[in-house]
């Protein structure tokens, strides 16, 4: 959870993004993306629930997809934020 925090903190620094809110929502969407998987598991397949290598195996996978998601949300913010910059500067030039 700290790596994960950690590259976050380091990633939006780089992209000139918010350096504490980043992190921060990195380690929630690993979480809730690690209960939807058990809520989902729970549903589909609930024999599944009593071995514990698999439910967890599973619920790292969905927490790692989560940060995933989050991290190209992450990327493709940068590049608007670059584009207003830009059109911003653009019009200060007339």
């Amino acid at each position: 959870i700290l790596i994960i925090a950690g590259l976050f903190y380091k990633q939006a620094l780089n992209l000139g993004l918010n350096k504490y809110l980043w992190p921060i929502l990195a380690v929630v969407s690993y979480f809730v993306f690690q209960l939807l998987a058990g809520f989902v598991i729970g549903i589909v397949k609930p024999s599944l629930l009593e071995d514990n290598l698999t439910i967890m195996g599973l619920g790292v996978l969905a927490g790692v997809i989560g940060v995933a998601i989050l991290y190209f949300i992450m990327k493709k913010e940068s590049v608007k934020q670059k584009a207003k910059s830009n059109d911003a500067d653009l019009l200060d030039k007339f």
